[in-house]
């Protein structure tokens, strides 16, 4: 009921007549995902039950500031993208550049993972492949400029295995403002 109510579909766009408007939830202010709710992102997008982004050219678990030898891919990821206090406003972007990095550097982001595998097995057309990567990723079909754009994209990849070419889209769709923030 809360997800089907008016307030709550509200877009973060302003309008004329609520530019101003903070207080009365004239529409949803944008906020950045915790990193709990990111990393949950990243393995729905990625049909993954863990995403190690937190690692690759990062100090190992076991030298991280805080982090315990042994702790699991979801706490390392948390404290490392955990740059908020407890004064930080929940629609303020702290994310540093370490973060960014990590988001579009990552091994493991860059594979594509469960996702893309299902669209290779399944040797789904490309507009319907593309389609599948902006539903996983952004909860949305794509429009019509943005099924050009992957297109695109994708025709400048041709000698790239199938693999790769898709994995390279859902790193795309990782990577926008639209996957990491909440509006």
């Amino acid at each position: 009921m809360i997800c089907n109510s008016e307030p709550y579909q509200r877009s973060s766009k302003p309008l004329p007549g609520n530019k101003e408007d903070e207080d009365h939830f004239a529409r949803m202010n944008v906020k950045a995902f915790t990193p709990d709710m990111l990393y949950d992102s990243l393995c729905v997008a990625m049909s993954a039950n863990d995403v190690n982004v937190a690692t690759g050219r990062q100090p190992t678990a076991s030298k991280q500031k805080g982090i315990i030898k042994g702790a699991t891919p979801r706490e390392r990821f948390v404290k490392f993208f955990n740059t908020r206090d407890d004064n930080t406003a929940l629609t303020e972007y702290t994310d540093g550049i370490p973060q960014i990095l990590a988001m579009l550097n990552t091994e493991q982001l860059n594979k594509g993972g469960g996702t893309v595998d299902q669209i290779v097995r399944a040797k789904m057309a490309e507009p319907k492949a593309i389609e599948t990567l902006f539903l996983a990723t952004l909860s949305r079909r794509p429009t019509t400029y943005d099924v050009a754009i992957m297109t695109k994209h994708l025709s400048t990849r041709q000698t790239q295995p199938p693999a790769e070419r898709y994995a390279g889209v859902l790193w795309i769709l990782m990577n926008t403002s639209e996957f990491t923030l909440n509006h």
